[in-house]
């Protein structure tokens, strides 16, 4: 991963704050989380008793990190001590958690599921609360990692911060997609063409739709597969059923 100097960062902070609210926010939100050194990204929202994974990313397995996220929602997160924090928040607060403020909380059976066994050996997390949600943003770090730059107070409360407000205000001012969730983090050609073989469209029939070759339906798909972390159509079909 390539290191990014601070004026490189703002840069991409500026850009994911201008796309708050559009589809091009979350590709520009997992740029700058990249840009971090983060290997994985995790965003949840709370409500009473319902946790909902609002995007799932990790750029070292895509299919174990969509395994870690469905598995949390499958009332494992109960278990995580910033449950009761994110719940606890009043309207307009955010508040920074590093790794070493949160482990000692952990059950020894939750920190083996989603620490010990993926690798993953660091975590900073940013939790916000606004009119109509309020949802946690996790940057994880998976093993030795030089550019993981969330490690510094100067650099992780100023970006991380901003990060989870920018979040926050994303998914509370975004209208619900036409579209199923999962294909949010996709560039728009590549959701069209998820969309086609969502339809149970050919690819000569999807290549006809978009007025592009064959080969590039081709090329789309196998972008969108990887970024989702699906290998075939039934996989597609099953994730956005999620």
């Amino acid at each position: 991963m390539e290191s990014h100097s601070n004026e490189d960062l703002w840069r991409q902070v500026s850009i994911g704050l201008d796309s708050v609210g559009a589809d091009e926010f979350q590709p520009n939100f997992l740029n700058l989380v990249e840009a971090v050194g983060a290997d994985q990204c995790m965003v949840f929202s709370y409500r009473e008793n319902h946790v909902e994974c609002l995007l799932a990313r990790s750029f070292v397995d895509h299919k174990a990190g969509r395994k870690l996220a469905e598995t949390y929602l499958d009332g494992w997160y109960v278990n995580d001590p910033l449950h009761a924090e994110v719940m606890a928040l009043s309207s307009g607060k955010s508040v920074v958690y590093e790794m070493n403020k949160i482990k000692s909380a952990m059950t020894a059976k939750y920190a083996e599921i989603f620490f010990g066994k993926p690798g993953i050996s660091d975590k900073v997390s940013v939790l916000s609360a606004g009119d109509t949600l309020r949802i946690s943003v996790n940057f994880y770090k998976r093993g030795p990692n030089t550019t993981w730059l969330l490690t510094s107070q100067t650099i992780t409360h100023p970006i991380a911060r901003i990060m989870g407000k920018a979040a926050l205000l994303h998914y509370e001012l975004a209208a619900k997609p036409n579209y199923p969730q999962p294909l949010s983090a996709l560039s728009n050609r590549e959701r069209e063409v998820c969309l086609g073989v969502l339809r149970g469209r050919k690819a000569e029939a999807i290549a006809a739709d978009l007025a592009i070759t064959p080969n590039s339906v081709v090329t789309y798909r196998r972008r969108a597969y990887a970024k989702l972390g699906v290998n075939s159509r039934a996989d597609l079909f099953s994730l956005c059923r999620t």
